[in-house]
């Protein structure tokens, strides 16, 4: 059986991917979805969850953290073009691995805030590093990987994401309104690096780490 992605049969010493009894897409396939669903550290409905803390930390408007929000979600948007090109340069492995790491560094980031700035720049990296990032590096894994039945396996990837509406999402709003409770404020964003989701990030690099070697 064909071990190598569909799209490629590199020449020359075949990566250890290529040696395994099974299509290493099987891998990269549940790699992916779990890597989508980490992305949801950086998506709309677990960044609202801190909204009403900020209000009650800082005495802002709602209009003021929505524009604040807005304004980082514009701006990490338009570095998808540099992640682009990190990708392509230096591939899924490392991408993967730093894309992790700097999403937990936002999250810290976030805990410590005390400024309308501090809480844009915070803002960008979650949506840069969670919602963006990690839905670039995934789907375009999958598209590798996967050339007959890449509809149905981006698909497949894509469902990664709804164990984060439901049924995830009701025992993970309950966790961020204890700590929002007990911690306060722009604190409780130190619930980034308790989050279930940023745990996943290292089984999915796991997954990823040697099929682009």
């Amino acid at each position: 059986m064909n071990t190598t992605p569909e799209s490629a049969q590199p020449a020359g010493p075949r990566p250890w991917p290529a040696r395994l009894p099974f299509f290493y897409g099987c891998i990269i396939l549940p790699s992916a979805a779990l890597a989508i669903f980490v992305s949801g550290a950086g998506q709309t409905f677990t960044v609202s969850l801190f909204v009403d803390p900020l209000i009650d930390e800082f005495g802002w408007s709602r209009t003021t953290i929505s524009g604040l929000y807005t304004a980082g979600s514009l701006t990490a948007a338009s570095s998808m073009l540099a992640i682009g090109w990190l990708l392509d340069r230096f591939g899924a492995r490392v991408v993967l691995a730093g894309v992790g790491l700097m999403l937990g560094l936002a999250a810290l980031w976030m805990s410590e805030v005390s400024n309308q700035l501090g809480v844009y720049a915070g803002f960008t990296a979650l949506r840069m590093f969670g919602q963006g990032s990690l839905g670039l590096v995934p789907s375009s894994l999958v598209a590798l990987w996967f050339v007959r039945k890449r509809g149905r396996a981006t698909a497949l990837a894509g469902l990664g994401m709804e164990p984060g509406y439901f049924p995830a999402a009701h025992p993970y709003a309950k966790h961020a309104d204890r700590l929002a409770t007990d911690v306060g404020g722009a604190g409780d964003h130190r619930m980034g690096s308790a989050d279930p989701r940023r745990g996943s990030v290292h089984p999915a690099y796991a997954g990823v780490s040697g099929a682009l070697a």
